[in-house]
């Protein structure tokens, strides 16, 4: 206590308060300082945050392609160009997406080809794989049943050439995406229709088939339901014989209007009569006939060796092949050594307009109102 008595003595009262006035007016002052060049350094400090700002943009491509309906009239002038398969990009064989500015009409029944009104371009010319000729033997490559089968298709478009053709049934689940895969890996699409033969029923041949024992608008209807099925195909094939062969009045309208419709024809049976060739020729309409069906996709099998001695012989030769993968990896194989020998790999449609005139005849066609089939819907077999 005494301690304490003793510092009070020591302690000038009034300096004490002095002191203590003037370091809270200093107080004061940095405060005022502070707040007077908040607004300064807070741009300072935005600036600053500013030129360090790193821009993140997220890719927003999308893996599916995207599926065209009608095209632009630029891109309708660029797939009815000649165009020769080495100018091609060498990295996308891309053909133009179907369906094409005025090669076609939206009917009650579906979508069907047509020529178009203004040049006379067909679906036949506007959907083949550009193609600019050769002089040496030519061998066409037919895959079959193309689109049933969701492993042996996907297999067909990863191992084979964008040279080779598929033929898509209208059976297939999902024709147009399929037709549309096809064309955008480079591949000429034909489209099969199912002919009553000899085979016929003990072969299935699925629940729509062109009888000769049905009435002319059972087949039109026929026809018409397979047409609608999809687009973006050069032409149409079958397999006939003597059966269809001896019902003269039963083929030739359905040809007359596969034909008027401008699209091509491709017989797949070798031995078949030539009653569909001689309509195709008298339209002036593009048609083909297979010479080998390829069972065994081996190279020393007799099959592809007859393949390349009938395009020796002959200029041209086409096969036929069923998608199992095992095949069409040995196949694929074998076309490796076309070149070599001397022989081009070429589309369907290099070996079917090979006699067409630059102007087609015009035929008449059926109007499609005029049938009334049910709606066109993926069927199996």
């Amino acid at each position: 206590m005494e301690k304490l008595a003793s510092l009070k003595d020591h302690i000038d009262t009034g300096l004490f308060l002095r002191g203590l006035a003037v370091a809270g007016l200093l107080y004061i002052l940095l405060f005022v300082v502070i707040w007077l060049q908040s607004d300064e350094t807070i741009a300072g400090l935005e600036e600053r945050l500013a030129s360090q700002t790193v821009l993140i943009q997220h890719d927003t491509k999308t893996t599916q392609p995207p599926v065209a309906s009608v095209i632009d009239p630029h891109a309708e002038d660029h797939a009815t160009a000649e165009t020769s398969e080495a100018s091609l990009p060498l990295d996308k064989n891309t053909l133009v997406p179907a369906p094409i500015k005025g090669l076609f009409e939206r009917t009650k029944n579906g979508t069907l080809p047509l020529i178009r009104k203004k040049d006379g371009m067909t679906p036949f010319k506007a959907y083949s794989r550009p193609f600019a000729g050769t002089s040496k033997p030519m061998i066409a490559l037919l895959v079959d049943d193309y689109g049933l089968s969701d492993t042996a298709s996907e297999t067909a478009l990863k191992t084979l050439p964008s040279s080779v053709t598929l033929l898509l049934s209208p059976y297939s689940n999902g024709a147009d995406v399929w037709q549309e895969r096809a064309r955008k890996n480079g591949h000429e699409v034909w489209l099969d229709l199912p002919f009553e033969n000899a085979q016929y029923p003990r072969i299935d041949s699925g629940p729509r088939v062109l009888l000769t024992t049905a009435s002319l608008k059972q087949n039109e209807d026929t026809l018409i339901w397979g047409l609608a099925s999809t687009t973006g195909y050069a032409g149409i094939a079958g397999s006939t014989d003597y059966v269809f062969d001896s019902a003269g009045a039963v083929l030739q309208p359905l040809m007359k209007f596969t034909f008027g419709r401008g699209l091509g024809f491709l017989e797949l049976n070798p031995a078949a009569p030539d009653s569909i060739e001689t309509i195709a020729v008298n339209a002036n309409a593009p048609y083909a006939q297979a010479h080998v069906h390829i069972n065994d996709g081996t190279h020393e099998s007799s099959p592809l060796k007859k393949l390349e001695f009938i395009a020796q012989e002959k200029g041209y030769a086409i096969g036929v092949i069923k998608p199992q993968s095992a095949s069409l990896r040995s196949v694929s194989k074998w076309l490796a050594t076309l070149e070599q020998k001397g022989i081009e790999l070429v589309p369907v449609s290099a070996i079917a307009g090979r006699g067409i005139k630059d102007k087609p005849i015009e035929m008449p066609v059926a109007t499609p109102e005029q049938h009334a089939p049910a709606p066109h819907q993926n069927e199996h077999h």
